[in-house]
């Protein structure tokens, strides 16, 4: 996991340049996005782990959950906004080059 928070913006690089040189979304894009989207899922997924494994008290995991429930709902309605409504950084430009 660490090592792939270390190449995140090596991907994150290289997707900008490839988009600067033909002004599309490549490849890159689409999977530096994905592994960020995965890597903060996982990173959730830590925090909560290391509340039970540090003895914390019920209360603060809960705050934890309400928390983070509260982010990734938040997190998950921003996705979809960009995704359907094919706003910036939405893979919709990329299917409709793909089909012309």
């Amino acid at each position: 996991m660490v090592g792939a928070l270390v190449l995140q913006p090596v991907g994150g690089l290289v997707a900008h340049r490839l988009f600067n040189q033909d002004g599309q979304k490549n490849a890159a894009d689409i999977s530096h996005k994905w592994i960020g989207r995965i890597l903060l899922l996982l990173g959730a997924i830590n925090g909560g782990l290391g509340l039970q494994l540090a003895a914390n008290t019920v209360s603060g995991e809960i705050a934890y959950g309400v928390l983070a429930g509260f982010f990734f709902l938040s997190w998950f309605a921003v996705i979809g906004w960009t995704e359907f409504r094919g706003g910036k950084g939405s893979t919709k430009d990329l299917e409709i080059e793909e089909t012309k």
